[in-house]
């Protein structure tokens, strides 16, 4: 088992990773079209 080879759970630390950035972010855009369709 070579260790600079990315493992099983490597692969899924860097999709859980980018998974949490990417609905972080479509959360955050959700909130500010409510708040803005509030404010109008």
């Amino acid at each position: 088992f070579e260790a600079n080879v990315p493992g099983p759970l490597e692969n899924l630390a860097t999709i859980i990773k980018w998974g949490s950035i990417g609905a972080l972010g479509i959360f955050g855009m959700k909130l500010l079209s409510d708040y803005l369709a509030k404010k109008k």
